[in-house]
């Protein structure tokens, strides 16, 4: 039996295209980087050997590229599946000895998977190993005066498996709903019963009880977040190669066709790294070049997940982050897609994040994130960060509408 770790390591389904599938060259492009590199650890020479490639491809299409490399930790991001079960299993003994132990430490696990989780924050990063990963920038310089610019992007970088979503879909959202209530629960017991035990005589086997109900259900529950992930990353073909391919699609559009190179608006096409470990590439290609981008008018479109022709659409709003795009720049995309004849849905994003998410958080709220694909949907999730993500999920035609939409995007900003 092959096991998973190799299974992520198929560019196709069975390793093996499927008979009649259609490709374009986009759909081509995105297959390549999956034979030459495989899956793609953030930071990893597998990372880099992708950022080399769609380095190559940009050179042929665009005026100049460049590459930037930054230092973070891996690792760091997802450690709350580990270290927050860590602090809440050691101190749920106390919870019958010293109950405040036990309300500190599960505090303490809690506020990791908010700072990490929920802030995309790098709060225990310094913990971990540092790497170097890599950013690629392509200009395309518009024909007359510079006056604003448009920036196309996605990531490089490929997840590790998320198990539950590979043998739990359906359930997966229950628990990560059902674990923190029945954390805040514990704590608050946990608290009372302190408090009680000092001021007031309340039984004792009260709370003993109470504290074997929630350890029955804690500890089954936190112990599964030691199997949240895995040590090795997925092909990511759909996340996000997809995405990489458009950014590909569109320099070689421009490239090939020059009277579609806008008079006033610098094209960016930028492929981050490390996205999968917190957004790390576009916090820091934000932050390194902030004063540049205020400069003039600056907007994008980012792509992440651009998997089904049937089922794209538009992200306008972040809620883990709690970041919203500018409604205008949205409508705009919503625009652009009739213009181009595609009915482009518009929608929050429920759960995780794109890197369109750094960027409002570094200051630009004129943009939006394009996914097709739909993480609500439980048999979507058995392809999303899994050993399924790869070459046979992604549609060349979602591809090729992502592309169109694009093209009309340019023009519409142009005219700004």
């Amino acid at each position: 039996m092959v096991k998973n770790e190799e299974l992520a390591k198929y560019v196709w389904k069975d390793n093996k295209k499927p008979e009649g599938f259609q490709s374009n060259s986009m759909h081509e492009f995105l297959v390549k980087i999956c034979e030459e590199t495989g899956p793609r650890e953030a930071g990893s020479a597998a990372e880099h050997k992708a950022a080399d490639i769609v380095k190559a491809e940009f050179e042929k299409h665009c005026d100049k590229v460049t590459k930037e490399e930054f230092k973070l930790a891996p690792r760091g991001f997802l450690s709350f599946t580990t270290l927050s079960p860590i602090f809440v299993l050691l101190g749920l003994p106390f919870f019958w000895i010293y109950p405040i132990v036990a309300a500190i430490t599960s505090i303490l696990g809690m506020f990791i998977f908010y700072m990490q989780f929920l802030r995309y924050a790098e709060f225990v990063d310094p913990l971990y190993p540092k790497k170097t990963s890599v950013n690629v920038i392509g200009e395309i310089n518009p024909k007359e005066e510079w006056k604003q610019t448009l920036m196309f992007s996605a990531h490089l970088d490929s997840a590790y498996q998320f198990n539950f979503n590979l043998y739990m879909p359906k359930t997966f959202n229950y628990f990560l709903i059902g674990l923190p209530i029945v954390l805040v629960i514990e704590i608050f017991a946990a608290i009372i019963f302190f408090i009680t035990s000092w001021i007031f005589s309340v039984p004792k086997p009260v709370f003993n009880i109470i504290g074997v109900v929630l350890a029955i259900i804690i500890v089954p529950m936190g112990s599964m977040l030691f199997w949240f992930k895995t040590k090795w990353c997925v092909m990511g073909a759909n996340d996000n190669l997809s995405g990489i391919a458009i950014t590909q699609g569109i320099a070689e559009t421009l490239g090939k066709n020059q009277e579609l190179i806008p008079k006033n608006t610098k094209i960016l096409l930028v492929a981050f790294g490390s996205e999968e470990a917190g957004l790390r590439g576009a916090k820091r290609w934000v932050k390194r070049h902030k004063d540049e981008l205020n400069e003039k008018p600056f907007y994008y479109l980012n792509f992440d997940g651009v998997a089904k022709a049937n089922d794209i659409h538009i992200i306008n709003a972040e809620v883990t982050l709690g970041v919203t795009y500018n409604p205008e720049i949205v409508g705009m995309v919503v625009t652009a897609a009739k213009n181009a004849g595609i009915d482009l849905t518009n929608r929050p994003l429920p759960f995780g994040a794109t890197d369109g998410s750094a960027i409002v958080q570094g200051g630009f709220t004129d943009g939006a994130s394009m996914e097709a694909m739909n993480i609500d949907e439980p048999m979507e999730k058995t392809w999303y960060h899994t050993i399924n993500d790869n070459a046979s999920v992604v549609e060349s035609e979602a591809l090729e509408k992502a592309r169109k939409i694009s093209m009309e995007f340019i023009k519409l900003i142009e005219k700004k």
